[in-house]
């Protein structure tokens, strides 16, 4: 079987699906499995320098307290697959092109 993934690497619900899959594919036995991984942006007109992270999430959701549930929320579903988000140390909302990853 073959599985294209399409991913937005900065988009935390991407890695909770991505997650989410490689768990239940550690369970399957019927066949093979191969990914294939696909990079896209979800939002494209991101400007490269970025944009402030919180006052982005603001206009987006329509209120801070809106912010705080969301983002409380996304951490609580990444915890239960064992990924750990820090949206309290992001300040920029950056372009994926702009991304230095280690």
């Amino acid at each position: 079987m073959h599985i294209h993934i399409f991913q937005d690497i900065v988009y935390p619900w991407c890695r909770i699906g991505i997650a989410s899959l490689l768990g239940a594919l550690q369970e399957w036995q019927a066949e093979e499995v191969t990914l294939h991984y696909h990079a896209f942006t979800i939002d494209p007109y991101l400007p490269n320098e970025g944009v402030p992270f919180r006052a982005t999430m603001e206009r987006l959701l329509g209120r801070k307290e809106q912010v705080g549930k969301a983002l409380e929320y996304v951490t609580a579903m990444g915890q239960e697959i064992g990924l750990h988000f820090c949206f309290d140390q992001i300040k920029i909302r950056a372009h994926p092109d702009q991304l230095i990853l280690s």
